[in-house]
């Protein structure tokens, strides 16, 4: 069965207390990721030369948001 997810944007001002190894400005826009019953999964982050994080971690990075989404929930992160 497929997992309905949600994406919304995360307000700036609450950045600082999400990002893991990045600074801000390197940022484009920060996604919080919720599950079916309305937790949030985690983040995903879009860097300004547009690849993904999840978490904020700067190890790993998806090509796509639909990548990084897909990865997050299956918990390959």
């Amino acid at each position: 069965m497929d997992e309905t997810i949600q994406i919304r944007a995360v307000k700036k001002s609450d950045w600082d207390s999400i990002l893991q190894g990045f600074q801000s400005d390197n940022i484009e826009q920060l996604l919080a990721v919720y599950g079916n019953n309305g937790e949030v999964v985690g983040n995903i982050c879009e860097s300004v030369d547009h690849k993904y994080y999840i978490n904020g971690q700067p190890e790993n990075n998806y090509p796509s948001l639909q990548a990084a989404a897909a990865a997050l929930i299956k918990g390959d992160s």
